[in-house]
């Protein structure tokens, strides 16, 4: 077995569901391969974040009432397919989301999307998966800070259709995540070839931005 078999084999292998044939051939390649094995850690390693990549994340439990309190419940009309006359198909009041607003978001999903596949290519599939998270990360790093800050300033300007409650909860919930993203780059700094690491301080930053997308949703449906 080469060693491109085993990065093509190695999700199932971790999964148990490589035939066992197939996992034989493999376990005897690693034993005699230390680039392959390290490259089976590093997958298990990040096995329960990548998993998640192409899922949305949705806020920290404590935000999550105030959100799910304003979203407005289908009624049986439209489950038929008949909407009132000032609601959209995807059940947001025909204000809809205006034009700047809709170009933030989108924004920010396609820093998710391109940072979510740069990382898990790099870092579970690729040889040189510390060398290639590395060169890009500035790049990539600011993609997350330039979504973020355009969200915010979004949230700033309407946040009049907030309660008190829920934007402290908001803070404290950035708060959150801002820590681990500082701890995240401290730890990077020491060892700044460290896969695993990178992966935390990506997936940092995507549970921000999806966390600041729910708000301004939040705060179109208010």
């Amino acid at each position: 077995m080469t060693c491109e078999s085993v990065r093509d084999q190695i999700d199932a292998f971790i999964a148990g569901t490589l035939p066992v044939a197939d996992r034989a051939a493999l376990e005897a390649h690693l034993a005699t391969c230390p680039a392959c094995a390290e490259d089976l850690q590093a997958a298990r390693t990040l096995r329960p974040l990548t998993l998640g990549l192409a899922s949305s994340i949705e806020p920290p439990h404590d935000l999550w009432p105030a959100v799910a309190t304003r979203l407005r419940p289908r009624s049986d009309a439209e489950d038929a397919g008949i909407r009132p006359i000032g609601i959209r198909s995807d059940g947001i009041r025909g204000k809809g989301i205006r034009p700047r607003m809709a170009a933030l978001l989108a924004a920010a999903a396609v820093v998710l999307v391109v940072g979510s596949s740069v990382i898990t290519m790099a870092v579970v599939r690729g040889r040189d998966g510390g060398r290639a998270v590395e060169a890009s990360a500035p790049g990539i790093e600011a993609g997350y800070v330039s979504a973020s800050a355009s969200l915010l300033r979004a949230i700033e300007s309407e946040k009049s259709g907030l309660s008190p409650e829920t934007i402290a909860t908001l803070e404290r919930n950035l708060g959150v995540i801002d820590a681990a993203i500082a701890e995240s780059k401290a730890a990077l700094a020491g060892d700044p070839g460290n896969r695993a690491l990178s992966a935390l301080l990506w997936a940092s930053y995507r549970q921000k931005v999806s966390l600041l997308q729910q708000v301004n949703r939040l705060v179109e449906r208010s």
